[in-house]
């Protein structure tokens, strides 16, 4: 069984007893399906051929450890928003699994004109403001309850937008929030997406901790999910997923552009345990944003992984509007003192800059927000596509290189100024001209062999915790990396 290791101890990838899920495929689940299999609790089913025909007929409130709810596809979306507030346990979660078509169509469910269960309970309005698929308690529920162990998988969300609005549980017309998302987890523990498109809302998934123990999400991973579309066009504060948490993992997405105009991010994590590993990225003000907790103290203060940040076996693509900043780690509220002053481990991703010097004339690797920041970067390869110059690393943090593949004509900083540290490890780049892939513009980023990067890596950093074990397969599928104590450069093999 997959595991992530973090601060010490295992968490198992099997959140919520769903098996290994380390070379888990993007096709979605059947009734017969492993990926949702039945539990020792009720199966109810929903669909046009079904007995229950809505999503207002399932008995959400009385989910209980083992309960499954299949939703089967059908062409016209479920216009209906319902609250998940389930407790399953970790031999039995609860499931909630979508069906699919006979092309392997998710079944959809949109915010757009849809109407809020009313029998489900949200505990005041503005929550259903906040998403198609909301996890938080519901009304009357004890305060210290949380949702956990529960799987969402093989659905479409959309629409939860401010452009799109919807009928609440009084019966009044509403427009959702610009903090809305597809999926919206207000609190809850071991929670698994896997496998399911979030897409057409402000953002795609968006968790949320606050400063009391009951109201701080634990152990989520998304996995094997296409997140795309997402954002409000002029505004920065939206994102494709949004995530604060102690212990967020994300592997096997593909995450594809924001929704036209809009200017937040591919991925912004303000978690402790943070991993980012065998994903497909792009798009964005900066396809990855690594700060600080804006809701929950007890971030920073319980949990030593939030010191230690990885992300590994990634591609990432940088695209000609995109912003300048690809990896951003550190801070952004103003407050330097509850900023991540740890290290980002950044290793064996491969990262395509694409960019012309009329439309971004500076490109930057890697930004660390202030001198208590550092990254050790080792076995990637950096490719750069077109005039925009690029430079490894903006602001006064610390850059480790190991050895990387790097394409000629870099710089080591846009602005540089005095007391920065210089870089560590410059001569350990191997510094390439033409493209090291197999095919660039059919986006085939495999090393080619013969290539200046179809070499072995460096050993990783004394003390790393995790490891490269798997291959991105595009889209959303993984399968095994080859052994060996020194992987190859880059994230495809």
């Amino acid at each position: 069984m997959d595991s992530v290791k973090r601060a010490g101890r295992i968490v198992l990838c099997a959140l919520a007893g769903l098996g290994s899920c380390a070379t888990a495929g993007a096709g979605g689940a059947s009734a017969a399906d492993p990926g949702c299999p039945a539990g020792r609790g009720r199966t109810y089913q929903v669909g046009r051929e079904q007995r229950l025909q809505h999503l207002a007929d399932v008995p959400w409130d009385a989910l209980g450890p083992g309960d499954r709810v299949l939703v089967y596809w059908r062409p016209e979306p479920y216009r209906e928003q319902i609250l998940i507030s389930a407790q399953g346990t970790a031999e039995q979660p609860v499931r909630i699994c979508g069906v699919p078509g006979p092309q392997g169509q998710l079944p959809v469910l949109t915010g757009d004109d849809a109407r809020t269960i009313r029998a489900l309970g949200f505990p005041y309005p503005p929550t259903q403001e906040r998403g198609v698929v909301v996890v938080s308690l519901r009304e009357g529920q004890q305060w210290g309850a949380k949702p956990r162990h529960l799987v969402l998988d093989s659905l479409e969300l959309r629409g939860a937008h401010p452009g799109h609005s919807f009928t609440d549980q009084e019966g009044k017309r509403r427009r959702f929030s610009p903090s809305a998302a597809a999926l919206f987890i207000e609190r809850g523990e071991h929670i698994v997406v896997r496998r399911s498109t979030l897409t057409d809302s402000a953002n795609g998934l968006f968790v949320a901790s606050g400063d009391a123990e009951p109201t701080v999400s634990r152990d989520i991973l998304a996995e094997n999910n296409h997140i795309y579309g997402n954002g409000i066009a002029g505004s920065f504060y939206q994102h494709n997923a949004y995530t604060e948490a102690i212990g967020m993992v994300y592997q096997y997405n593909h995450f594809a552009s924001l929704r036209a105009g809009a200017g937040g991010n591919g991925l912004k994590d303000r978690s402790a345990g943070t991993v980012i590993r065998d994903n497909w990225i792009e798009g964005g003000a900066h396809l990855l944003d690594l700060v600080e907790p804006e809701d929950s103290a007890k971030i920073t203060t319980a949990d030593p992984a939030f010191r230690r940040t990885y992300v590994y076996g990634n591609v990432l693509v940088n695209g000609p509007l995109d912003g300048q900043t690809l990896v951003h780690y550190g801070g952004d509220n103003g407050n330097p003192a509850i900023y991540r002053k740890g290290t980002l481990f950044f290793f064996n991703n491969t990262v395509i800059v694409r960019g012309e010097e009329k439309t971004r004339w500076v490109t930057n690797l890697f930004r660390l927000e202030t001198k208590d920041e550092a990254a050790d970067a080792r076995n990637n390869v950096v490719f750069r596509q077109g005039s925009t110059h690029l430079f490894l690393l903006d602001g006064p943090g610390l850059l480790r290189m190991g050895r990387n593949w790097v394409s000629e004509g870099f710089g080591q900083r846009p602005h540089p100024e005095a007391g920065e540290a210089p870089i560590e490890g410059l001569d350990h780049l191997i510094v390439g001209r033409a493209s090291p892939f197999a095919d660039l513009d059919g986006l085939d980023l495999r090393v080619r062999p013969g290539s200046d990067a179809a070499r072995p890596g460096d050993p990783l950093p004394t003390g790393a915790e995790h490891w490269p074990a798997q291959v991105y397969v595009p889209h959303q599928k993984a399968k095994p990396r080859s052994a060996g104590d020194r992987p190859a450069l880059g994230a495809l093999e």
